[in-house]
């Protein structure tokens, strides 16, 4: 019985230790910013982009402060990957 108990608690640690690391595993999101406007001049949009996510992507892992797509014509935003947790980061600005 203390074998089985052992084994159930090991298998629903280990359940949920992989549903968190799941959680900090970059997925691809895109990040609406808004209606489209004329005015806008592309390459600041995509600057101001890169600054926003390299101020939630950790500085140890610059390597993925990086766009996938810029959008600019039917709304501004950006695709990019990112864990659920800069995900809501973001969702809060």
């Amino acid at each position: 019985m203390a074998s089985l108990l052992h084994h159930l608690f090991s298998l629903s640690l280990l359940i949920i230790i992989s549903s968190t690391a799941s959680n900090q595993l970059p997925q691809h999101y895109v990040v609406y910013m808004g209606s489209s406007s004329s005015g806008d001049a592309p390459g600041i949009a995509e600057s101001d982009h890169l600054q926003l996510l390299s101020s939630i992507i950790p500085s140890h892992e610059s390597e993925r402060i990086s766009l996938i797509h810029h959008y600019s014509h039917a709304f501004k935003g950006f695709s990019a990957m990112l864990t659920e947790n800069e995900a809501s980061a973001l969702a809060g600005n």
